[in-house]
């Protein structure tokens, strides 16, 4: 893929935070995966972003690091042994950054998985494959490895079911949705209390009414005047907002101090950019801080 670049020859000990901070100033980073002590790939959002990094970190050095570093674009230089982990049978590397998670309420959204497993670290990606299962791909392994260390077995708020997460080893995308198929098991049963059928011959199980999810929540307004702060992801209709100052509330630790804000709380906007100034009124509902009245504008 051409939005992924090599980049060898940073002091061992150099830590993946670093890499990222360093890298960053080419465009936004979807993933950094270590191979070896002196080397990874780094995964930007976009092909220009990837072009940008070769064009201008290569040849620069990491701030405390003695050595310059070589950045180009992977052409499949985790395949030529640096360090890299394959899975069983060869194919790519794993990519320890991305988890398994499987066995949420079919009802569950992007803003509920957001808002439950964005408590570890920043998520850059969720790719679904059912209606039961995702992979999430953090920003960082360490954000993912701590998913799998407190999030595996939870359940997320409003919700039934609890989840088994794990980090994707084994290519979930593939061998989960394109070898065995969705849970077939799991959908029927979902399929049956839909249709009010399973609660014995000749009786019909009411349907259960979906609660509230993601903005939808029950919230209270916590600011008495607008607050600003600057946009750090936007990902379709929902992002995270780091507030200029901390707010004054028992929930502003959670989601390390980022405000969650989505779509419907934008006021004369159709979406957010990285980067962007913006102020706002601060809400609380179950899963944290919220952003409301959201305008462009410090």
């Amino acid at each position: 893929m051409a939005n992924k670049v090599f980049v060898r020859g940073f002091d061992f000990g150099t830590t993946e935070q670093g890499v990222r901070d360093h890298c960053a100033s080419a465009g936004n980073i979807e993933s950094v995966e270590f191979f070896g002590k002196g080397s990874a790939v780094v995964t930007y959002a976009t092909d220009s972003a990837a072009q940008d990094a070769i064009s201008t970190l290569h040849k620069t050095t990491l701030p405390g690091n003695v050595r310059y570093i070589e950045v180009k674009l992977d052409e499949g230089a985790k395949e030529k042994g640096e360090g890299s982990k394959k899975r069983k049978g060869g194919g790519e590397p794993v990519n320890r950054a991305k988890v398994f998670i499987r066995g949420f309420d079919f009802d569950t959204t992007d803003e509920d998985l957001n808002a439950h497993f964005g408590t570890v670290g920043e998520i850059t990606k969720i790719t679904w494959l059912t209606k039961g299962s995702v992979v999430l791909t953090y920003g960082t392994t360490e954000a993912a490895a701590q998913a799998v260390t407190s999030l595996d077995k939870s359940t997320i708020p409003g919700k039934q079911r609890y989840m088994d997460v794990k980090i994707d080893d084994e290519g979930a995308k593939s061998s989960k949705a394109m070898k065995n198929g969705p849970d077939m098991a799991a959908m029927q049963a979902w399929f049956m209390t839909q249709m009010g059928m399973g609660g014995g011959k000749g009786k019909k199980k009411k349907k259960k009414a979906k609660g509230a999810s993601g903005p939808d929540l029950p919230r209270e307004r916590v600011s008495s005047v607008p607050v600003s702060g600057k946009v750090l992801m936007w990902n379709k209709n929902w992002g995270w907002i780091r507030p200029s100052s901390s707010p004054t509330h028992d929930k502003a630790s959670k989601h390390d101090g980022k405000i969650y804000v989505h779509v419907n709380d934008l006021v004369g906007l159709e979406s957010l950019e990285k980067d962007n100034e913006v102020s706002f009124h601060i809400y609380a509902d179950e899963n944290g801080l919220g952003a409301e009245e959201v305008e462009l504008g410090p």
